[in-house]
């Protein structure tokens, strides 16, 4: 896992990316998934600090999608009692409402929600202290924005354009 996160094939190394001062979401697979978090997570969190992001701007994000949070006993299976004691440790909830934020509604009606705790870009005619206000990061040219998460993502990054209104809806496509 070092030789991938030092030589990433079509993007700059992840320790490229880590700032002083950054903050990191790991969103880890919940206990219905047969991923071995208690293995990988503890690796990727003793890399985190060698590279010098401090413990307590780590958050992790368990990603239980619609599924229940998962209990103290079963994230100490899942990621070890020690990661569990040491660090931020979140279920997700997707019942929580003051934990979402709503982009819109889906072709079929359906409010379109996502995490407070997601790296979002709103572009809207929302003012920047109210979107930040909202966790989210603030931007008023969409192109321009995009561009900027590729660059940082590297090559390989993905970025998801997700319609807010009739301000975004022309950059879709």
């Amino acid at each position: 896992m070092e030789q991938a996160l030092a030589s990433p094939i079509g993007c700059a190394p992840l320790r490229e990316g880590l700032t002083p001062g950054a903050s990191v979401c790991i969103v880890f697979t919940d206990i219905t998934r047969a991923t071995p978090n208690h293995r990988i997570i503890p690796w990727l969190l003793d890399w985190l600090g060698a590279a010098g992001v401090e413990r307590e701007a780590i958050t992790l994000l368990n990603s239980t999608g619609t599924h229940r949070g998962n209990t103290q006993q079963e994230l100490e299976g899942m990621l070890t009692p020690e990661v569990v004691r040491g660090y931020r440790v979140i279920n997700h909830d997707c019942h929580a409402q003051e934990e979402m934020v709503e982009f819109g509604e889906t072709r079929g009606g359906a409010k379109a929600l996502i995490s407070r705790r997601a790296r979002v870009l709103l572009y809207s005619s929302l003012t920047p202290d109210l979107v930040e206000a909202t966790l989210l990061a603030s931007c008023s040219d969409i192109g321009a924005a995009v561009q900027q998460e590729l660059d940082a993502l590297g090559g390989q990054g993905r970025v998801a354009v997700l319609p807010q209104g009739p301000l975004t809806i022309p950059y879709i496509g």
